[in-house]
């Protein structure tokens, strides 16, 4: 299949998939009724700055369009199975001494939302890094309890208690004892 082929198919997939017709679509791109239909039926090869445009109005990112197609469905992670990873955040590592992080969607395309299990250590009095991006936030505590910093305001959290908050703002989670969270983090479509 051809690249134009494959971007035509995956545009027509998602506007199908989204319940939209090619003028609402149309609409939401401010782009043509004739240039959405050359492009689903490989008649056009779309630049960047359409593939944007399409992005933005279907609300997925651009790559979504040119991945291979793997990973569309749903991500069974099953219980010991995720993969374990990094957080970055503003460019750096994160609580790396005080945290591991498992990923529970790793390999998903176009996905807005990162959902992890993130086993903190005791932060033996050392001050955990503030982190701040886009997008937001929500944990759910596990098992122990654990402390978030959120701009001026902190809060205590034991098993069972969630917050919700936007990301912009810096924050930190850390622990006087071992604490495990689950977090999901939901980064908007630029």
């Amino acid at each position: 299949m051809s690249y134009s082929e494959s971007v035509g198919k995956k545009m027509k997939e998602l506007r199908e998939q989204k319940g939209l017709s090619i003028a609402q679509l149309a609409e939401n791109c401010k782009l043509s009724e004739e240039v959405i239909a050359d492009i689903e039926n490989a008649k056009n090869v779309p630049n960047i700055a359409v593939l944007a445009e399409m992005a933005r109005g279907l609300n997925v990112r651009p790559e979504t369009f040119v991945d291979d197609g793997e990973g569309c469905g749903p991500v069974l992670t099953r219980n010991g199975e995720g993969t374990v990873s990094t957080n970055y955040a503003n460019g750096h590592v994160s609580h790396p001494v005080f945290a591991s992080y498992c990923d529970l969607a790793a390999g998903k395309p176009g996905s807005h939302m990162e959902p992890f299990v993130l086993t903190l250590k005791a932060s033996d009095g050392e001050e955990a890094p503030m982190s701040k991006h886009e997008g937001e936030e929500m944990i759910y505590v596990l098992d122990g309890e654990v402390e978030v910093v959120y701009g001026k305001n902190t809060y205590s959290l034991k098993k069972g208690d969630s917050l919700y908050y936007d990301s912009v703002i810096p924050h930190s989670v850390t622990t006087k004892s071992a604490a495990k969270v689950l977090a999901v983090i939901y980064t908007p479509i630029n």
